[in-house]
């Protein structure tokens, strides 16, 4: 289970906004030291 708290949840909105239009399958990884997306472009 996952859970976020965001202080200003509109900011990952926006970056998962503008990268959805550069990749078309991507991987997250959340773990204690961060949250970290590997992707491929098309």
């Amino acid at each position: 289970m996952l859970e976020l708290l965001l202080v200003q949840g509109r900011l990952l909105k926006k970056v998962l906004d503008s990268i959805k239009d550069l990749v078309t399958d991507a991987n997250f990884d959340c773990s204690v030291t961060g949250f970290s997306l590997q992707a491929i472009d098309v």
